[in-house]
């Protein structure tokens, strides 16, 4: 019934919320938020963000799960609404759990990537110092600490207000930046959103000071040259001064 309401009708759904992946529009049943109708740039990231969903959907133990996709049609896709409330930075007890779910997604088998991950992080490293003509920031040496752990699933998005928990249960949602990554994809995501409080519930087992400064480095360096491209004075900020602040 939702799928048969919302494709074709993305002009009677109003002003959409747009996002890095596209825009989206609530779909309401009867009043009600049932779902949300995506637009992506094209058919292919449409396609990989349900591939993402799919995947991540094994790692779903009873207490956090991944907001289905309902239906795929070109560079459309219906997602479910994840009901309940955004999650709290300070909620120690969600965060453990979210922990839990995402080691469990880095468990789950990925497909083969023919580029090896220390070449993949180090050509990233390289394309972010290239766009903000930062010539004196050679690769950290800690990319090769991190691609040591090896790629494995993540949301790599992972906000307070990606998160909704509802009736003890918390629910995953927009994975359009979905993808096997290094280990720390998540944590440092969740570094900025929520604090390291967070970040020490999601990986329990303690950091690897040197990976985790390379992957910081690295976040705050593609956040800075992926806002200068996209004019966001504010993001470009934000990410500058992570990158100064880390050293």
């Amino acid at each position: 019934m939702i799928a048969r309401a919302a494709f074709g009708e993305a002009a009677r759904l109003g002003v959409p919320i747009a996002g890095e992946q596209g825009c989206a529009w609530p779909v309401r049943v009867e009043g009600q938020v049932r779902g949300w109708l995506k637009r992506h740039a094209n058919a292919a990231a449409a396609r990989r963000e349900g591939e993402a969903v799919a995947a991540m959907r094994a790692a779903d133990g009873g207490d956090v799960a991944i907001a289905d996709v309902l239906a795929i049609d070109g560079r459309w896709m219906l997602t479910a609404h994840a009901p309940g409330v955004p999650v709290q930075e300070a909620d120690e007890v969600a965060w453990t759990r979210l922990g839990t779910w995402c080691a469990r997604l880095r468990t789950l088998p990925t497909p083969a990537d023919a580029l090896p991950l220390a070449h993949a992080l180090t050509k990233r490293w390289i394309a972010a110092t290239d766009a903000l003509n930062l010539v004196d920031a050679p690769p950290d040496p800690g990319l090769r600490v991190l691609a040591q752990y090896g790629r494995g699933w993540a949301h790599r998005d992972l906000r307070p207000d990606h998160v909704r928990q509802a009736g003890g249960r918390l629910t995953v949602f927009d994975a359009g930046q979905a993808r096997p990554d290094h280990r720390y994809a998540d944590a440092v995501v969740v570094q900025v959103a929520a604090g390291d409080v967070a970040v020490a519930r999601l990986h329990p087992e303690g950091l690897d000071e040197e990976a985790w400064r390379a992957a910081r480095r690295l976040h705050a360096l593609a956040t800075w040259a992926w806002a200068l491209r996209h004019a966001d004075v504010g993001q470009a900020a934000a990410g500058r001064a992570r990158w100064h602040a880390i050293g």
